[in-house]
């Protein structure tokens, strides 16, 4: 059977074919495997994190990935959702985690945006120290919130507890409704500036915002909040709202997941932030502080997640930048299906040559061979015709061999080359042989 015919080019054209087809089809089924959803915890339904994951949904259904929304009372429960895995990602306030608390399976991905916390009073109550707010009617948020956590603390610092207060646990909404109408002294609120909330008790004259002047001492006593000043006028220079600098502890909206989940989303995640963060909900330009330009990986209260740590590091990666979260995810896998391949490719490609090699040497060596019979009848040839003969089976001869050459790649034409001289040496020969018969 003869080595360099079409069909079996075809055949090996064909087992490369099945082999890559069949490598496809196992990056589709393990991409196929690989879930593009998950479930993140926001808060309540009329709250900023319900209204940024909101956001987030949208702008990740454009890159493949399905975002399932959790409501929650707040930051707190957000957290606990995330220590038994109830959901994937939760948006939630830092300095909710002790310290010593060992969670392993929780890590941090970006703080999003500075959250002040908004103490507003009376304004007949002239309040200048939190421990005033001692026997009155105060709003710390609802339970399982990040509000309702820190202000907590706060109240606690300044010498109170719930005793001394005629505590409510209200959303920011109801809070809110309640101070404008009389019925409550004093809400904590803890939020982004521009929560419709906030401005809209910012712009009440009956209602105050607290200063925390005495903000330095915070910190020696357990309560890690960072210091921002609203700057007089910041809401309205027409009105002069606020009349003067407002001293504000602050918080920060953070991110943070379980820790199996796909980098991939989590990179997504990351971009869309960054998309987001100049585009239609950017909180971060509010008082940025000096250090920290949002989203960051500073002041997380987890150990920061591996992808989101190479992306801050390192910035987006090609594929999950312009590819939808499928396509990033088919063409990453797919080099660990073709880079097994590389082996056999390379021994293939120095196989084939040998291949060749060892084929033609077969055919030459039987061409040789022919030569060689018709070499040895020159010899015994004593009549014209049969030197006549032996020149057509050359001719013969020379035309397989063409018919063959025309199979063969030219780099391996050059054995053919010297047969072909070989059989015009034995042409010559026989040919001279014929003249001396006729002469």
């Amino acid at each position: 059977m003869d080595f360099f015919n079409k069909s079996k080019s075809i055949k090996l054209i064909i087992l490369f074919s099945i082999i890559f087809i069949f490598s496809l089809f196992l990056v589709l089924i393990f991409t196929v495997s690989g879930s593009n959803k998950f479930t993140m915890a926001t808060g309540d339904i009329n709250g900023n994190y319900h209204k940024l994951g909101l956001i987030y949904k949208e702008k990740l259904k454009e890159k493949g990935i399905e975002l399932s929304l959790f409501n929650s009372q707040g930051s707190v429960e957000n957290l606990q959702l995330l220590k038994d895995r109830k959901v994937d990602v939760a948006l939630m306030q830092n300095n909710l985690i002790d310290k010593n608390e060992n969670i392993t399976h929780l890590k941090g991905i970006a703080s999003l945006y500075n959250e002040p916390i908004f103490v507003f009073y009376r304004k007949d109550l002239n309040l200048k120290l939190i421990s005033q707010l001692k026997n009155k009617r105060v709003s710390l948020g609802k339970k399982g919130s990040g509000t309702y956590f820190i202000s907590s603390k706060i109240i606690s610092i300044n010498g109170l507890n719930a005793n001394d207060l005629k505590l409510e646990f209200l959303s920011y909404s109801d809070s809110a409704q309640k101070i404008i109408d009389g019925n409550i002294d004093a809400v904590f609120i803890m939020s982004s500036f521009d929560n419709p909330v906030i401005k809209k008790l910012m712009a009440n004259e009956n209602i105050s915002l607290f200063s925390f002047s005495n903000y330095k001492s915070y910190k020696y006593h357990s309560v890690n909040l960072s210091h921002l000043v609203m700057p007089q006028g910041y809401y309205d220079l027409g009105k002069n709202i606020p009349d003067k600098e407002i001293d504000l502890l602050n918080a920060l909206a953070t991110l943070s997941a379980v820790e199996n989940l796909d980098p991939k989303i989590i990179e997504s995640l990351l971009i869309t932030i960054k998309e987001l963060s100049n585009k239609e909900f950017d909180t971060s330009l509010s008082f940025e502080s000096k250090d920290i330009k949002f989203p960051s990986d500073k002041y997380l209260d987890l150990p920061i997640h591996s992808a989101s740590e190479l992306y801050f590091r390192d910035g987006p990666s090609f594929l999950t930048k312009y590819f939808s979260y499928n396509a990033a995810l088919f063409i990453s896998r797919l080099k660990y299906f073709l880079i097994p391949l590389i082996p056999f490719i390379l021994i293939f490609a120095r196989i084939i040559p040998a291949i060749y090699n060892f084929r033609l040497g077969l055919i030459m060596k039987k061409k040789y061979n022919e030569l060689g019979i018709i070499e040895k009848e020159i010899v015994q040839a004593d009549s014209k015709d049969s030197l006549n003969s032996l020149i057509q089976k050359i001719h013969n001869l020379k035309e397989d061999m063409e018919k063959k050459a025309q199979k063969i790649p030219a780099q391996y034409q050059r054995n053919i080359y010297d047969w072909k001289m070989h059989t015009t040496l034995i042409e010559e020969l026989i040919n001279n042989k014929i003249k001396d018969k006729i002469n």
